[in-house]
């Protein structure tokens, strides 16, 4: 008897699942991936002009290349390293295209979840009842702003991810005074912008920049505006300044030796190099002015429609603390991201209060941190009991499973749908 499996979200571990889940070999599974933007893959599309530190060989499954091979696509150099938008038209919108044509699959997008259920009671009144595995999955999706419906499924799979769910800037992680009212009116953004792009006219008509953060996404958006200042000096024009602003102090990456992934390493060497052109003493004039140990406490309106940011900052190696202030035309606030669990609040899902990770997987990949190296290509999936809620038949995979960790890759992604694919078989043996 068949089943039904619904994905939520359409970036790669979403497609690569539901291509997986109908390719195998007796398979019971209908397959309905539901993507709340206009198009598949929508968050890839949103970040298309990065590109990836991973090679195409990390990016691509086999049962995604076979799919390109029975379209008729070419087949991408391994060795190479697409951008985002490189992934979506050479792959993932080939995967997409299969999923749709195959008899057993769907994929609609302008279809967002709003929430999750199971159908015949409520959650405080069933835990760990009969009909948390055997009565199927309601989700609550919306298209637009007024049209909605239910779609019911034997098993879902979340594989939303956590792009465009930033976190907030002020002190400890909440926001600063004022923050919201600046996001509101577009002061502060909390995406990797386009600056050499899309992007180029509203950031090249800036004086002031100011970028929070000390991750790749914060190193490659500075990588972007020191391009586009060294751009618009050759034509003559005026630069904005950049100051870089960190809540820690010292050299604010790691250093991996012999890095696989030379982007990584290149980014890396500059992000340290710049912030030691900042530091005292320094000889040269910064191109990339780097302020570290900062408390964010307060955004405000200031003249010419700009923002002033009030913040602590701490002296390294001392418990010292002075105020600063700093106006700028906005703020890029690539403090992370993090899952949206409104998703699920009607299920039994045990989360990580450090990472808002899955609570098994959040445990092994802390404990595998706390032993192991900073290289995000060292790590295995912890297996397929770390892929287990209390909620049977519902599964957390791809960048959400990490929670607020960023070391995820599709490597990772990989391995938790095979492991999926078991515990799916399971789940439907049991009576699901």
């Amino acid at each position: 008897m068949s089943k039904q499996l619904v994905i939520v979200g359409s970036g790669p571990v979403g497609l690569e699942m539901a291509v997986s889940a109908l390719k195998e070999e007796g398979s019971m599974w209908n397959v309905t991936v539901l993507e709340k933007g206009e198009k598949t893959s929508q968050n890839v599309r949103d970040w298309g002009f990065v590109s990836l530190f991973s090679s195409w060989k990390l990016n691509t499954s086999a049962n995604g290349l076979a799919v390109l091979a029975e379209l008729g696509r070419p087949l991408p150099d391994e060795s190479t390293f697409p951008t985002g938008n490189e992934l979506v038209s050479q792959y993932l919108d080939s995967l997409a295209e299969w999923i749709r044509k195959h008899e057993r699959g769907q994929v609609r997008t302008s279809s967002k979840v709003v929430s999750i259920g199971r159908c015949g009671g409520c959650l405080k009144s069933s835990m760990g009842a009969k009909i948390r595995r055997t009565n199927q999955f309601n989700l609550l999706v919306t298209h637009g702003e007024e049209d909605e419906e239910y779609i019911l499924a034997d098993a879902v799979v979340d594989a939303s991810g956590t792009y465009g769910n930033g976190n907030f800037s002020g002190a400890g992680g909440i926001p600063a005074l004022g923050e919201r009212k600046a996001e509101k009116s577009g002061r502060i953004l909390r995406y990797v912008p386009d600056p050499l792009g899309a992007d180029r006219e509203r950031f090249a008509k800036a004086k002031d920049i100011a970028v929070l953060g000390s991750g790749y996404s914060a190193i490659t958006t500075l990588n972007a505006l020191v391009s586009l200042s060294e751009s618009l000096q050759s034509e003559g024009k005026q630069a904005p300044s950049i100051t870089w602003l960190t809540r820690r102090t010292g050299q604010p990456y790691q250093i991996i030796e012999g890095d696989p992934l030379p982007q990584r390493s290149t980014l890396a060497a500059k992000g340290n190099a710049w912030a030691s052109s900042s530091a005292a003493g320094s000889a040269s004039t910064p191109t990339v002015r780097h302020i570290g140990g900062v408390q964010l406490h307060n955004f405000a309106a200031a003249e010419e429609d700009r923002l002033q940011l009030t913040m602590q900052v701490g002296k390294e190696g001392t418990e010292e603390k002075e105020e600063m202030k700093l106006v700028v035309d906005f703020l890029v606030s690539n403090c992370g991201f993090r899952p949206d669990a409104s998703l699920y609040q009607e299920l039994q899902i045990h989360q990580c209060y450090a990472s808002e990770g899955p609570m098994k997987l959040a445990a092994a990949l802390l404990s595998a941190e706390a032993a192991g190296s900073a290289d995000c290509l060292a790590q295995v999936a912890p297996g397929a009991e770390t892929l287990r809620n209390p909620e049977p038949g519902f599964f957390i995979l791809g960048m959400k499973s990490y929670g607020r960790g960023s070391k995820f890759i599709m490597k990772i992604g990989h391995e938790q749908i095979d492991h999926t694919l078991t515990l799916l078989r399971e789940h439907a043996a049991a009576g699901a």
